[in-house]
């Protein structure tokens, strides 16, 4: 039982956390004076990070990056077909996951190649 309340008191804590984060980054796009609410996601209502955003956009236009998440969908079963960009990602494709777009390895983002360049 008192484990249930120590896991409780962490929901809780990083909810908490979770609306303080949310709430500073709004604040700081109202103190920039940018009134351009195109960051704000209306489905959701939740505040963009516009790099986030802008590698995205970065993912959907590079063909080769588009064929990972293909792959990744269909757990590598056309691997050995695939193009040298695609093969490299089967050694470690149990730890690949996608999500809203993005690819992730365990818990940190793949880089769409041409966004990369760009850094």
């Amino acid at each position: 039982m008192e484990d249930e309340d120590d896991d409780d008191d962490v929901d809780q804590e990083t909810h908490v956390f979770g609306a303080i984060v949310a709430a500073l980054r709004l604040a700081a796009v109202e103190d920039n004076g940018d009134d351009d609410f195109d960051d704000i996601d209306d489905k959701s209502q939740k505040v963009i990070d516009p790099l986030i955003k802008e590698i995205r956009e970065a993912a959907r236009a590079d063909k080769y990056f588009v064929m990972l998440i293909e792959e990744i969908q269909n757990d590598f079963h056309n691997a050995k077909s695939a193009i040298p960009f695609v093969q490299q990602f089967r050694v470690i494709s149990d730890n690949l996951s996608i999500y809203d777009g993005l690819v992730l390895f365990g818990p940190r983002l793949v880089v769409p190649w041409q966004r990369e360049k760009k850094s």
